[in-house]
Formats: structure tokens, sequence, C-alpha cells
């Protein structure tokens, strides 16, 4: 008899003692979860945050240091032009390692506030057919290939936005090299304009995708019939739980600032060099 493991996914067909599981984990499943599965960089019970911000931002922001190596030993070297813009420092560091870290956030928090309405609890059983079937619906669309899709071709166009940023730089810089014939892209600079801000791009459309269909999740669960307590010490019917979820998107509102704030106020990076205007 082939064994199956149960989904762990559904409501109201669990065990026979009742511990059935209201269960949405936001930071999985979805064709980037399988690849990153398949290449073992993480598991099915375990995301592995570390070494996947290890990986990324090597990839991102380390692997374009290195490809400023070379011009050390030239007139106008970019090693240092690199290491003083906090473009690469913002996004390629600090804003792509935020958001491999929120995914752990997310979805530890996530899954404790969507628990709470069984734990109370808040769905009576004539409810929890209709609560499946959201959350049946709220999976599909978090493992939508065409959801990550489009995210794949948002980040293609951060890719040609980049490319044309670059190709308008008025100086030279570890991006782009001026010449009488106009800008020309350096190594590093094609290596982040394909890679590192496709990959910023990527991992931030991908989670605003998943908090859209998290909100849509808890949208549906509001239409049904709860068990609510309009004397509840809570003053609101016992959801004020609810309030609480967005501080596990701390992480990942960081690493959206470190995108915004890639440019410092009141300076600017000319050659390597910080100056004030």
């Amino acid at each position: 008899m082939e064994k199956t493991d149960p989904a762990p996914s559904t409501l109201g067909e669990g065990n026979a003692d009742g511990s059935d599981r209201l269960e949405f984990l936001a930071a999985h499943g979805g064709p980037f979860f399988e690849l990153q599965r398949r290449l073992n960089l993480l598991h099915e019970k375990s995301l592995c945050t570390g070494r996947r911000i290890l990986l990324f931002v090597t990839i991102a922001w380390v692997v374009p240091l290195l490809l400023t190596l070379p011009t050390l030993g030239s007139d106008s070297p970019t090693f240092w032009a690199y290491l003083s813009d906090p473009g690469p420092w913002s996004r390629f560091l600090v804003g792509i390692a935020a958001f491999v870290a929120a995914e752990q956030a997310v979805e530890t928090g996530l899954r404790r506030k969507l628990g709470q309405f069984l734990r109370a609890p808040m769905i009576p059983p004539e409810s929890q057919d209709q609560a499946g079937v959201a959350l049946r619906k709220a999976l599909r669309r978090r493992d939508s290939a065409f959801a990550e899709l489009g995210c794949l071709v948002l980040a293609a166009i951060s890719a040609a936005l980049a490319f044309a940023t670059f190709n308008q730089l008025p100086a030279t810089s570890w991006a782009a090299t001026v010449t009488a014939e106009g800008p020309r892209l350096t190594i590093a600079g094609w290596w982040c304009a394909l890679v590192s801000i496709p990959l910023f791009i990527f991992l931030f459309t991908r989670g605003i995708w998943r908090h859209l269909v998290w909100a849509e999740l808890l949208r549906s669960v509001a239409r049904i019939k709860l068990r609510l307590v309009s004397t509840h010490p809570d003053g609101k019917g016992g959801l004020a739980f609810l309030g609480e979820y967005p501080n596990a998107y701390l992480l990942f509102v960081f690493g959206i600032s470190c995108g915004m704030a890639r440019r410092c106020p009141g300076t600017r990076c000319r050659r390597g060099f910080l100056r004030r205007p």
C-alpha cells in the first residue's frame, strides 16, 4: 500500500482526533521555491535562511566587487568606486539579505495568526468547509507559475531600465566608462544590470504578490460565519490579534527602504568618492 503524506493545508479533512490545521506557509510553494529545493538550498521543513542569504548576497554584491578587482592596477580603478557607492550596499547586500531573512519571519508570523482562528476556536464546524475552500484558493494563487512569471517580467524590465540608466551616466563610475563615443558598461555594470538588480526586483515583487494573496485570504475568511465574542477583552470580538500581523513584515519593509535609500541624501558619488554637492 502506497504511503502518502497528509496535506498540511486542508481544513476539515484531517485526523480523527480533530488536529486539523488552517495553515498558510507564505514562503513555500511556487516554481522558485521548487527550484531552490531541487538545488538543495532549502528543505520542506527548513528554509535554510543563512545559507541562502550568503548565496544571494554573493551573487548580487560580491561578484560585481570581484569583477572590479582587475582595475586596481589601472589609472582609474573602479574597485574603490564600487565600495564607496551606497547603491550596491543598500540594495545588493542589505536589501537582498533582508528580503531573504524576511521569508522566515513572515511565514512564522502569518502561520501563528492564521492558526489562532482554530485555537480560539473562531471557526465553527459549519464554516470549516468554506474556510478550507478559501485556503486552497489562496494556496493555488501562492503557487501560481503565472504570478512568478510576472515577477520575472518585471525583473527583466528593471534590467532594461538599469542598462538605460548606466548608459546615461555623465561621468566614469564602476558601472560604466565614459569615452568619446559615449558611456560603455563595465563588466561589473553588466552583471548588476543583468543579475543583481533583477534579483532584487524579483524578490521584492514575489514578496508583494504573496502579501496580496494573504490579504485576499483574510478577506475571504472575513466573509464566512465566525464565532466572535462581543464581550471579548480585546474590544474587537477576539480579532485584535490580526492587527499585529504587519510586525512580521518588519524585515521586508526594511529591505524596501534599503532599495529606496540607495542614494544618500545630500551626497553624490563621483569616481569613487563621496562629495558634498
